[in-house]
């Protein structure tokens, strides 16, 4: 399935999306404050084996009321022959 960018369509129609604290979607177009970055997209040529894609949103100033992410959405899904998990990594907060 496509985590992000579809390369064989050359799309990010399918990207998946982060929904904030203030239920806003966060996505990888867009506005500034309401994008994550790509850090790396194994998924984008939808592989026969396992892959990864790993996104990574920081909240700055006006941003940080966006956290915390309360879901996350995925659009690619569907097949019977697909499967996918979900990591969450560190969550830091300064003040």
């Amino acid at each position: 399935m496509v985590a992000v960018y579809d390369a064989k369509n050359n799309t990010y129609d399918n990207a998946l999306k982060l929904i904030s604290f203030d239920e806003e979607d966060i996505g990888p177009k867009g506005k500034k404050s309401f994008r994550y970055k790509i850090e790396e997209d194994g998924c984008q040529n939808r592989p026969s084996e396992w892959s990864s894609t790993t996104v990574e949103f920081r909240a700055r100033n006006e941003m940080i009321k966006r956290l915390p992410v309360l879901d996350v959405g995925l659009k690619d899904v569907g097949g019977s022959d697909q499967e996918f998990s979900i990591e969450v990594g560190r969550a830091c907060f300064n003040s």
